[in-house]
């Protein structure tokens, strides 16, 4: 049967690496749901990069955003992972809290990143993505300035364009550009370029377990011989169209280790 959307973040051996933690705490771990739906997908220097094994997905590669489920809010890291989440869906109506409510703001008590002081609260969207010849579904949720750039120029294009047809979603292109930065010189940037429109109700971002994926083939019946004086047969009323797959509700949890533990990009 198809996985829920969000999915187990933490493996059994990663929590019994733990040393100094109950049993209350490794349970916790073990139920704690992440918000990487399918594989995650990363922008790295010019490249798209998939899954743990960081796949390249070619530049030009169209896929379908899930713009109505868009979530947006904060990551808080430690160790360059995730350790807390506040995020919720934009089209349910949350908003991100400001950042001075998060707490965490004596900046002595920062980390740094690349030899600078960096704020532990991150802005931080999550934008699934359909490859609508594979199924394939991905999540990109940046907290890059570049990666948050991409996904509000692509909401600025669909908000206009859902007034009119409210069922429509986007297909973009990814893509890649670059500026030059005072101090790191060449930086590139991604982007999501829209080329068509989908409905909502055709496109399924739901991860399909592998039985589903690969049905077996059916036999097919003997043609009967036909016969002149035969009325044509009722045509069968056309399949239903099922309903997107909505993300869950915000929510405020605290993040485990484990495959959403990544450094940002």
């Amino acid at each position: 049967m198809a996985r829920e959307l969000a999915k187990q973040n933490q493996s059994i051996e990663e929590i019994a690496e733990a040393p100094n933690r109950n049993w209350a705490e490794e349970y916790g771990d073990e139920a704690f749901q992440s918000n990487i739906v399918g594989d995650l997908l990363k922008f790295n220097k010019g490249e798209w990069l998939a899954g743990q094994d960081e796949e390249e997905i070619p530049l030009g590669t169209e896929l379908v955003a899930a713009v109505h489920i868009l979530q947006s809010g904060w990551m808080r890291w430690e160790d360059s992972k995730p350790v807390e989440i506040i995020m919720g869906m934009r089209s349910e109506g949350f908003r991100p809290p400001p950042r001075e409510s998060l707490g965490h703001t004596d900046k002595s008590q920062w980390g740094e990143l690349n030899g600078k002081i960096i704020d532990p609260w991150r802005r931080t969207d999550t934008l699934l993505l359909a490859d609508p010849q594979t199924g394939r579904i991905f999540t990109f949720s940046p907290a890059s300035d570049g990666g948050l750039q991409a996904i509000k120029g692509l909401m600025r294009e669909y908000g206009p364009h859902m007034r009119i047809n409210p069922n429509d979603i986007p297909v973009v292109t990814l893509g890649s550009t670059w500026y030059k930065h005072p101090e790191y010189g060449k930086t590139y940037k991604p982007t999501l370029e829209v080329t068509d429109w989908r409905d909502v109700n055709d496109v399924s971002f739901v991860v399909a377990d592998e039985e589903e994926e690969a049905p077996a083939p059916r036999k097919a019946a003997a043609p009967a011989a036909p016969a002149r004086s035969a009325k044509p047969a009722p045509r069968s009323a056309p399949a239903k169209k099922q309903p997107a797959a909505k993300a869950p509700p915000p929510r405020k949890q605290a993040a485990a280790n484990g495959r959403s533990g990544r450094t940002p990009y």
